[in-house]
């Protein structure tokens, strides 16, 4: 028997930190704009439109930010210093 202990946390972490690419490459983007709007509705069904509107302010969510290669690219330089 292993003594090793299944981290749970750890492991959806892993995950999750790609898993919306590998989502995105297999069913393409319009697919998770379904599954963003489907939650949001549901969201708002059942817990209402101020909730809704509180849960996004709370994780910083603005609405759709502006395309901007520049911002894309510098983000990116950014979360692969703090990945190293």
């Amino acid at each position: 028997m292993s003594s090793q202990f299944f981290d749970r946390a750890a492991h959806c972490q892993r995950i999750g930190a790609h898993g919306g690419a590998v989502t995105i490459s297999r069913h393409g983007v319009s697919h998770v704009r379904a599954i963003g709007k489907a939650g949001a509705r549901a969201t708002i069904a059942k817990h209402g439109v101020s909730y809704f509107q509180g849960l996004m302010a709370r994780k910083g969510w603005q609405g759709r930010r502006p395309v901007s290669l520049a911002m894309d690219l510098a983000y990116g330089r950014t979360l692969a210093e703090l990945a190293a």
